[in-house]
């Protein structure tokens, strides 16, 4: 779990930096979240029909996805998932 937050952070801060202060997403840009409960946002509530995920409709990639729309969005995040499951499952989700 360690490893998916770090990751998700790492690409969180690399995006923030590159854009300045106030994060922007070119339209033609991909958002794939990648990560565990802290990303699926268990806690929140509303996790519609995500199946045994729980992705909540009011985590984290759902919110900025609604405020900074992108060409594709991906939300791979299951909550419960370890280094090993993100490894096996989500990084399919990313292209070059």
């Amino acid at each position: 779990m360690r490893f998916a937050r770090s990751l998700v952070c790492a690409a969180t801060v690399a995006g923030i930096a590159a854009a300045g202060a106030v994060p922007t997403v070119a339209a033609d840009g991909d958002y794939v979240a990648l990560g565990d409960s802290y990303s699926a946002g268990t806690g929140a509530g509303d996790y519609g029909s995500s199946g045994s995920c729980l992705r909540s409709t009011h985590a984290y990639p759902e919110l900025w996805e609604k405020a900074y729309p992108t060409a594709s969005f991906t939300f791979a995040v299951c909550a419960g998932a370890t280094t090993d499951d993100v490894l096996r499952t989500q990084l399919g989700a990313l292209t070059a």
